[in-house]
C-alpha cells in the first residue's frame, strides 16, 4: 500500500469519525430540547444535562473538523529509494544507544537528520510509556 492511499484513508476515517459525533450532537441537541425534557421542578435535569452532552459532542466535533483541515494540508514527503536507511541488524533495536545500532550511527554520521531522529525518539518515548501503562495495569498487547 502506497503512502498516498494510506493519507487518503487516514482523511476518510477521520471525516466519518467526525460525521458520526455530528450527528450525536444534532440528537443531543434536539433531545436537550424536546417538550418531554422541559424541566417540570429544579431536581428535573434531564434537558440541562442533553445540552451539556450535546455541547461537549459539538466542541469534538470541531476540534476534530480544524484537525481534519489541517491534516489536509500536510504535503507528503518522498524520500530517494537509493538513500534508504539500512535495516538495523538487532531484531529489537530501540535505536537509543544499542553498540553497533545502523540507525545511532547514520544520525552520528549525519546521514539521518538529527530532527528526524529526535522526533523518531519521542514517538518511541510515548511508546515506552503506553507499554509500560498497559504492564502496570496487567494487560496485554
Amino acid at each position: 500500500m502506497d503512502k498516498l492511499r494510506i493519507f487518503q484513508l487516514i482523511i476518510e476515517r477521520i471525516a466519518h469519525g467526525q460525521a458520526i459525533l455530528f450527528n450525536a450532537a444534532k440528537t443531543a441537541h434536539e433531545a436537550s430540547i424536546h417538550e418531554e425534557n422541559i424541566a417540570d421542578n429544579k431536581y428535573d435535569t434531564l434537558g440541562l444535562e442533553a445540552s451539556y452532552v450535546a455541547q461537549g459532542q459539538a466542541n469534538r466535533a470541531q476540534e476534530i473538523k480544524l484537525a481534519l483541515e489541517s491534516y489536509k494540508k500536510l504535503t507528503l514527503q518522498s524520500f530517494d529509494e537509493e538513500a534508504t536507511i539500512s535495516t538495523c541488524r538487532f531484531r529489537d533495536c530501540r535505536h537509543r544507544s544499542e553498540p553497533g545500532c545502523a540507525v545511532v550511527a547514520q544520525v552520528q554520521q549525519g546521514t539521518i537528520t538529527a530532527e528526524r531522529y529526535e522526533i523518531y525518539l519521542e514517538i518511541l518515548d510515548e511508546v515506552e510509556a503506553d507499554e509500560a501503562e498497559t504492564r502496570s495495569k496487567g494487560w496485554r498487547n
